[in-house]
């Protein structure tokens, strides 16, 4: 089943406006997006967090106020995750 999609950034631990990545994670996957147009697809924003933790110590933050506008437009049913974290 494919959960509502969620905006994520992962954030540099000690400053949360030191953005390192942007990601939205839609249940089976996630992709992220870099400066200098750098895209990742991973299997879900843990799995970004656990590759970009190799290169940097980084946080994940989840973005849940911005959704409204988009998920109004899905079909009934499609952004249900039965007490899921986007594989988390």
């Amino acid at each position: 089943m494919r959960c509502r999609p969620r905006l994520f950034t992962l954030v540099n631990p000690e400053n949360d406006q030191d953005v390192f990545a942007v990601g939205i994670d839609m249940g089976d996957e996630a992709i992220t997006y870099r400066p200098r147009d750098q895209f990742g697809v991973h299997e879900s924003a843990k799995a970004a967090l656990r590759l970009y933790s190799v290169i940097t110590e980084v946080r994940l933050e989840w973005d849940d106020g911005w959704d409204d506008q988009l998920t109004s437009s899905l079909p009934p049913g499609a952004g249900d995750c039965a007490a899921s974290d986007s594989g988390l």
